[in-house]
């Protein structure tokens, strides 16, 4: 009889991967977690439990957490792997997606504003240098893929909200006049342009997430820049009012202290502050504060709430 092989998946804390022959006493365990990447081991078989029984108990008086929604992501890609299904299998995905009644029924969504490491390319809303009045702005480009992504979800689940964060302002208002932060061989940013991080402080630190993240700002600290860019996040938020797809909250920033190679803005401690209206006086006027808010413009998005947190600190 030929020997049949099975592979399993399992994560907790970590990655393990188990290949076993039925047939053999034996197999190789490969695990991923904290500390230890990557390491194999040969565990034996036992046909019976040994040791003590499993030490577990519930206690019915414990605090629950309720969670308010479920979730997911909108993106390009995943609307392009979408579409290359038969009708009938897409049409099956987003039921199990979104649906009341099926799998995984998501209720709330998630989506950038601009381009995201999962865009077919890299684009913004407007990309036309100096247009401080955002004359350009438009959706244009999402109401070929984001959009009727979307409208896809409501059809299953019409009382789906949404928030959304940008991965990168448009290039124009980045010191570096690109998308990404850093230069690398999967993006065409020229490799001089990775002095913005550091500029005269000296050696680059080590690490995933240099120090010097926390202290550059990549945006231009500028009060025109800053203004167009309040303005630009009421005008998507009306514009997909507009299309009756309700943006309920905003993060000011997508991994606001990452050394991305794809879209993203590196931000200090001052311009978190300053963007999601927390008050901390940083000697600056940012009218991102009052237009966010709903102060006295026509383009405000009032009502709305920042969300002060990223994945890398705790919210204050």
């Amino acid at each position: 009889m030929k020997m049949q092989w099975r592979k399993i998946w399992l994560g907790c804390m970590g990655l393990a991967l188990f290949e076993v022959s039925v047939q053999a006493q034996t197999c190789d365990w490969v695990s991923s977690c904290e500390g230890k990447i990557w390491t194999q081991n040969k565990v034996k078989l036992q046909t019976k439990a040994g040791g003590r029984a499993a030490d577990l108990s519930v206690d019915k008086g414990d605090s629950v957490v309720v969670f308010k929604a479920w979730g997911t992501c909108f993106n390009e890609l995943g609307w392009d792997a979408l579409n290359v299904l038969p009708s009938n299998e897409k049409e099956d995905i987003l039921r199990e997606l979104f649906s009341p009644e099926g799998d995984l029924r998501f209720t709330l969504g998630r989506f950038p504003m601009n381009a995201n490491d999962f865009s077919r390319n890299w684009y913004s809303c407007d990309e036309v240098p100096g247009d401080f009045e955002l004359k350009q702005f438009n959706i244009d480009r999402d109401k070929t893929s984001l959009v009727p992504y979307i409208k896809s979800a409501q059809r299953y689940n019409p009382n789906m909200t949404f928030w959304i964060s940008p991965w990168s302002p448009p290039s124009w208002m980045k010191i570096n006049q690109d998308y990404p932060v850093r230069s690398d061989k999967y993006n065409t940013m020229h490799p001089a342009k990775d002095y913005y991080l550091q500029g005269n402080k000296g050696p680059k630190t080590d690490g995933v997430f240099p120090a010097e993240l926390a202290e550059t700002d990549f945006f231009i600290q500028d009060p025109r820049y800053l203004s167009a860019y309040a303005n630009f996040f009421c005008k998507f938020v009306s514009a997909y009012k507009e299309l009756n797809i309700p943006i309920k909250m905003v993060m000011f920033q997508n991994e606001s202290w990452s050394y991305t190679p794809y879209p993203g803005c590196a931000s200090s401690i001052s311009m978190q502050f300053a963007l999601s209206g927390m008050g901390m006086d940083t000697g600056g006027d940012y009218p991102f504060q009052r237009r966010v808010s709903g102060s006295g413009t026509e383009e405000s998005a009032s009502g709305r709430e920042i969300v002060f947190r990223n994945y890398q600190y705790e919210p204050l």
